[in-house]
């Protein structure tokens, strides 16, 4: 075959399949193979020597693998070859499932299994495509062509071009069912669904038995919300074809979608029955365990996943979860590291370690594994996120608010981006900034009922109590099933002085659910604004029998018996709050005024020092307050609060 070919790959995963492709090509006659590592001779400047090759090829060859989209050389090389007008043949690893990309399903393309298959398809391309250029069929012509290069650009996830090629295959070729499906999963990325179910079924009336098609028009459906259509369509498709686990998968996802877990279950079963090797079945039939609180079961199925794969950078994010909730740190931590090994350019196995840490308490240890994350993808708004929430648990306030506006910048349209920085600009009572910063969350996800629980507490904390009750009834008709939501009414009614109304909503909480933590201890908060001290140590000793291990609540234990005058024991809750909070200021200046009250007038100094160090605000308040009467005429004293 007279024919000079060039190669492009990606050099961690594809270097292999793109060699020995190069061998077998020059095995079957055709001497011209450009192959970067091999052809390239020592000394020379490769960058020219690519560029050559590149403008004398006939035909660019890209081995799809793994990381390929991430591959900056293989984007340039691709882009050259197509503005010279070269003949393009993408190639994909078979084993790479769609759940590791941004695909819904696999493309019409060429896909291999091993390097034999590679070159066996590969050689057959080229005698398809000499024969084409000796019949004078021109690239702009030729239907294939348009959708080989279409695929291309998909892969490399310019979306928009890859429709356009696409549209062109099948103005060429309006029979073309191929061109239809892959513009169907094009528009699907746009979220352009009406579309995408135009182009399957243009598809599906070229081969009513294109089942691919089938099981992506019952997909769209499902996302239009016309899922009895969809599961029909799919029932059909099963009914001919019982072994298609795609579809079977597709009718899983309908029936979670509907919180028909046990029906999702057994759909996700049989996938996985036809396909005990596919981890992508696996995960999903362990997402709805999880739903049906089956925690410890869903950890068990993402074990098995992992004994498969450890090369999917996204199995982090079900690990973080799932390991933290059921404080399987270690364990979670052992698997994360394994992820991190075979996923080396990826910030995801970096970030669920952060997670972990962040839940074990190890916050120092969080912060690095969020800056090694940030490190291979300081764009990522999300992991901005993150630093600032860590960053917030040690008091580095300033640091926070930097990262998370980088969050925001990063991405302006995530609404979960701008609830985390309302909750820090709340929390550092900026609570004007705060509301605009909810506020546009809500813009962008009107019906999130922890959005309006959010933006009521900040208009609780700038006064303007009757406007936050609006807010929590509005989270209350999206969602009434949240006792922590009825909890926050209960507050806001509290600080409005409707103390029995208050204490009405606590007790119904209490009713329906006693292993409540938050209602207890926001009971003991309404018992003592209702000057019930005795009752409110009794509700919050309760509070902490159900969670022993929030700080929030051992610090109001240590309020109440600060004003039942037990010190000691005060002294003893404040203890117990600061071992969970360590780096908390407002906890360090409460022991500061204990020890005060108490005596300890070198000590009560020291945590003074602290809180002040980490919070300066504290230096005015202490000037003002009668805990500190007996270090008055204290020199450190005066020194630490003057201006």
């Amino acid at each position: 075959m007279d024919a000079k070919i060039f190669i492009s790959y990606e050099t961690t995963t594809g270097k292999g399949n793109a060699e020995h492709l190069r061998r077998a090509l020059i095995k079957a006659g055709i001497k011209d193979v450009f192959v970067a590592d091999v052809s390239l001779k020592k000394g020379v400047k490769w960058k020219s020597e690519i560029e050559y090759a590149l403008n004398k090829c006939d035909i660019f060859i890209l081995v799809i693998t793994a990381l390929t989209s991430l591959s900056e050389d293989v984007k340039k090389e691709w882009a050259k070859a197509k503005r010279k007008g070269k003949r393009i043949i993408p190639c994909r690893y078979a084993k790479i499932k769609t759940c590791d990309t941004d695909e819904f399903g696999e493309l019409q393309q060429l896909d291999f299994e091993d390097n034999s298959d590679l070159a066996n398809k590969v050689i057959l391309e080229i005698q398809d495509a000499v024969e084409k250029k000796e019949s004078g069929v021109s690239i702009k012509e030729d239907a294939k062509e348009q959708l080989r290069r279409g695929n291309l650009s998909f892969v490399l996830k310019n979306f928009s071009e890859a429709l356009k090629e696409y549209g062109v295959s099948t103005t060429l070729k309006p029979e073309f069912k191929d061109g239809w499906y892959n513009k169907g999963v094009t528009y699907l990325k746009l979220e352009r669904n009406k579309e995408a179910l135009e182009a399957f079924e243009k598809a599906l009336k070229i081969d009513p038995e294109f089942y691919q098609a089938a099981i992506a028009k019952a997909y769209v459906l499902s996302e239009l919300k016309r899922n009895d259509e969809a599961e029909k369509i799919l029932d059909e498709v099963i009914k001919n074809d019982p072994n298609n686990a795609e579809a079977w998968a597709r009718k899983g996802m309908i029936s979670e979608k509907a919180e028909r877990y046990m029906d999702a279950l057994g759909a996700f079963e049989q996938a996985i029955k036809i396909e005990p090797e596919n981890p992508c079945y696996i995960c999903l039939g362990s997402d709805v365990l999880g739903k049906m609180g089956e925690l410890k079961q869903k950890a068990d199925k993402l074990k098995e996943v992992i004994k498969i794969k450890t090369d999917c950078a996204d199995l982090s994010d079900k690990i973080g979860y799932t390991f933290g909730i059921l404080k399987l740190y270690d364990e979670g931590l052992e698997y994360i590291e394994k992820l991190i090994a075979d996923n080396p350019e990826s910030g995801k196995p970096w970030l669920n370690k952060g997670i972990l840490l962040a839940r074990k308490k190890e916050h120092e240890l969080a912060l690095e594994a969020y800056n090694k994350a940030l490190g291979l993808e300081p764009e990522n708004g999300c992991f901005w996120c993150y630093k600032g929430d860590v960053l917030g648990e040690l008091s580095l306030f300033s640091a926070q608010s930097e990262a998370l506006v980088k969050a925001s910048e990063r991405k302006p349209d995530c609404d979960k981006v701008w609830f985390k920085r309302a909750e820090a600009l709340s929390d550092r009572d900026e609570q004007n900034e705060a509301l605009n910063s909810i506020d546009k969350s809500i813009e962008l996800k009107p019906n999130k009922a922890e959005y309006w629980v959010l933006r009521a507490a900040i208009l609780a904390a700038s006064g303007k109590g009757e406007e936050a009750l609006i807010s929590y009834d509005k989270a209350i008709a999206i969602d009434d099933s949240q006792p922590c939501t009825w909890c926050l009414k209960a507050i806001a009614l509290r600080n409005l002085n409707y103390l029995d109304e208050s204490l009405e909503i606590f007790d119904k909480v209490i009713s329906l659910r006693s292993g409540c933590p938050y209602a207890w201890y926001n009971k003991a908060m309404s018992l003592s604004a209702n000057q019930q001290p005795e009752r409110a140590l009794e509700a919050i000793e309760s509070s902490i029998a159900v969670e022993s291990e929030d700080a929030e609540i051992w610090d109001y234990k240590a309020y109440i018996l600060r004003n039942l005058n037990r010190l000691e024991d005060a002294l003893f809750a404040n203890k117990k709050a600061l071992s969970l909070k360590p780096y908390n200021p407002e906890y360090r200046y409460s022991r500061a005024c204990l020890l005060s009250l108490l005596g300890e007038r070198d000590k009560a100094l020291l945590e003074l020092s602290r809180a002040i160090l980490s919070e300066s605000k504290y230096k005015k308040i202490a000037r003002d307050d009668e805990d500190f009467a007996c270090l008055a005429d204290d020199g450190g004293f005066k020194k630490l609060i003057e201006n």
